[in-house]
């Protein structure tokens, strides 16, 4: 694991002697971050299903109780 030392000038410069251009990284970035959209989408409306779907059973026993 590289701790905050390890991302000082040799490392940045390694980097960038090996080839490293942030154009590319960002590019693969905005590809991930793309492609991980609909996924992530996708999972925020099944947990905003699950809560809905849990606040109304713990509803329907209060309604009951009140009615009775």
């Amino acid at each position: 694991m590289r701790t905050e030392r390890d991302l000082g000038p040799t490392y940045i410069n390694s980097l960038v002697n090996a080839g490293y251009l942030a154009k590319s990284s960002s590019k693969a970035f905005d590809d991930f971050a793309h492609g991980a959209k609909a996924p992530l989408d996708g999972m925020g409306d099944c947990l905003i299903m699950a809560a809905d779907k849990f606040e109304q059973i713990d509803d329907e026993p209060a309604k009951a109780a009140r009615s009775e």
